[in-house]
């Protein structure tokens, strides 16, 4: 089934969905320490995310791949991408904290606006290097209902 963004009657979270669906581990994850992991992709576009059992901290990498580019890829890639790292965090029952740096003025610019929207930053720096300047914006991900399952007695 192929699914296009620029179809209005498709909402975008339902297209990360089939994104998620599709996603693969990261083949060199496992050489890194790494336990969990996905490769996503959509148009022209691959999102990786890492899970780091260890540090409690979750990484990400996007890039352009072969394909023909969607409206709203960079969207979808991290919506899908938040799923994944809310599944994985609750699956985990910690917490665990993610940081998004860029010193691309696009993809800064798409987490002010965009990228806030799903993921609610909670701490947005610049720090320079050198002749670039990169943004930094970070959040933690919560487990959801982790052991409230259980009775209270």
């Amino acid at each position: 089934m192929s699914v296009e963004a620029h179809d209005e009657e498709i909402d975008l979270g339902q297209i990360a969905d089939t994104v998620l669906h599709r996603a693969l581990p990261d083949p060199e994850a496992k050489r890194h320490r790494i336990e969990e992991s996905a490769v996503l992709t959509y148009g022209a576009k691959k999102l990786i995310v890492w899970v780091d059992t260890v540090d409690k901290r979750i990484s990400t990498n996007i890039e352009t791949d072969d394909g023909d580019p969607k409206p709203c890829e960079t969207t979808i890639l991290y919506l899908a991408a938040n799923k994944f790292m809310q599944r994985t965090v609750d699956d985990l029952g910690t917490t665990y904290w993610y940081q998004l740096q860029s010193k691309n003025e696009r993809i800064k610019n798409w987490a002010r606006t965009a990228g806030n929207d799903i993921f609610h930053w909670t701490n947005l720096s610049e720090v320079p290097n050198g002749e670039d300047i990169y943004a930094s914006f970070e959040t933690t991900f919560f487990p959801k209902n982790h052991g409230l399952d259980q009775e209270i007695s």
